[in-house]
């Protein structure tokens, strides 16, 4: 019985374990796509994330440094200035002879010369009483004995030292004012006290010019926890004493930051301070903390934005990523099929397959083919072993047959016998080929 052979590319594996092989390359695949496409939505959140935390840590670095700078500005400005009012104090009370008119035209004088510093002067004589006022009639005798800068210095005869009042509501002025005073000495034993006094914006106006938005405050605060100074709504902190734990505490560093609730109107605020340990003040710069969180949300929804349309994005590729393999696992599939077809029909019409390389004169064979000669399909055939499966007085026949075949149309047709190499028995095979030359 004659039995046919034909040639195509490839061998083909048994149905099941090209099924089986396939199934766990699609598996596989599904496998790599999905992880691939978590890596890069972590890989866009995390940037994102990482991101928003920088921005964070900018915007509140940026706010430290400029209300401790600030802080630190007008603690300079305003210790120039205690320091010439401290001058003024000592002239003008070398000045004081007991003359109301002379004094008076003295005082008119410096103001006139010191016209950055708007100050009102006093004088105490050592009973408590008013003696002089640049407000004042001279006939205009006030009681300020009780005034506590009056109690310190006449407790204290024997100490010359400057000292800066509370916020005082002047008995005469109605104004608010921050007093500074020295005792008045005449041989050697207290004669009353010298008044300088000046508005508590002295000290915060300096900060202000340099806000860059209305709700900054500035602050002068004593180591008691008194408020001397504040801009804005001064009147509304007037007496209040505040926590001085955070920049007068025994661990606080002489300037810095820190942050919290205010006791007075509760607004989180991000603060600046410079500790001034001569006069035992501090003075604080703060911005309250929802500025800058406005600004971070508004910047943490563009990152967001960017974040959600770069994950839409990478999305809809992995879709048509997900769709396009899904179709070529389609198509595998359509193929595994029409291979199993074709290795059906070949095993119904004992019809094998090979392809034949003629540079490496190496066979490649079908499963059936492999049956027909009785080849090992475990091992490699080369074109020797082929030949050897031909009888030999049939060989150089053949040989000449195909060539003759090939250089005429390309292609071939031919019957001849074999040798099995199983059984031994003696089969024919009708061959078709086709001559194919690669690209190279």
């Amino acid at each position: 019985m004659r039995q046919r052979g034909s040639t195509q590319y490839g061998r083909i594996p048994a149905a099941s374990l090209l099924g089986e092989r396939m199934k766990l390359v699609r598996q596989q695949v599904y496998r790599q796509l999905i992880s691939l496409y978590s890596f890069v939505l972590v890989l866009v959140w995390g940037l994102a994330m990482f991101e928003l935390d920088r921005n964070y840590e900018v915007q509140l670095n940026d706010v430290k440094f400029r209300t401790r700078a600030e802080a630190e500005l007008a603690a300079e400005y305003s210790v120039s200035a205690i320091k010439r009012i401290d001058e003024l104090i000592l002239d003008l009370r070398d000045d004081w002879q007991g003359d109301w008119e002379q004094f008076a035209d003295k005082v008119r004088k410096r103001q006139d010369i010191v016209q950055d510093i708007t100050f009102q002067i006093a004088i105490i004589n050592k009973d408590g009483i008013m003696e002089f006022s640049n407000l004042a009639k001279p006939d205009n005798r006030v009681d300020l004995s009780s005034r506590r800068h009056f109690q310190i210095h006449k407790n204290r005869p024997d100490t010359d030292a400057l000292y800066i009042s509370n916020p005082l509501l002047g008995k005469v002025s109605q104004k608010w004012s921050i007093q500074f005073t020295r005792p008045i000495m005449k041989k050697a034993r207290f004669d009353g006290v010298i008044v300088l006094s000046v508005a508590p914006d002295l000290f915060t106006s300096i900060g202000k010019k340099f806000s860059n938005h209305e709700n900054k405050i500035v602050s002068v605060v004593r180591d008691s926890g008194d408020i001397l100074a504040r801009s804005p709504d001064f009147v509304q902190f007037v007496g209040k004493v505040v926590n001085t734990q955070d920049f007068a505490g025994p661990a606080a560093a002489l300037s810095g930051n820190f942050q919290r609730p205010s006791q007075v109107d509760g607004v989180d605020r991000t603060l600046g301070y410079k500790r001034v340990k001569d006069y035992e003040l501090t003075f604080l710069v703060g911005e309250p903390t929802g500025i800058m969180t406005a600004a971070f949300q508004s910047y943490r929804n563009t990152v967001y934005g960017f974040a959600v349309l770069a994950t839409l994005c990478i999305s809809v590729l992995f879709y048509f990523l997900y769709r396009s393999q899904r179709h070529l696992v389609s198509i595998q599939h359509r193929l595994e099929e029409r291979e199993k077809t074709l290795r059906t029909s070949q095993e119904i019409g004992q019809i094998g397959s090979y392809s034949l390389d003629l540079q490496t004169k190496q066979f490649t064979c079908s499963d059936a083919m492999f049956r027909l000669t009785g080849f090992d399909p475990g091992l490699p055939v080369s074109l020797h072993a082929w030949l050897h499966l031909i009888p030999a007085q049939d060989r150089r026949h053949i040989m000449q047959s195909v060539r003759s075949m090939l250089s005429a149309t390309g292609r071939f047709e031919l019957e001849y016998r074999i040798r099995h190499l199983n059984d031994g028995q003696t089969r024919w095979l009708a061959t078709f080929g086709q001559y194919y030359r690669d690209a190279d």
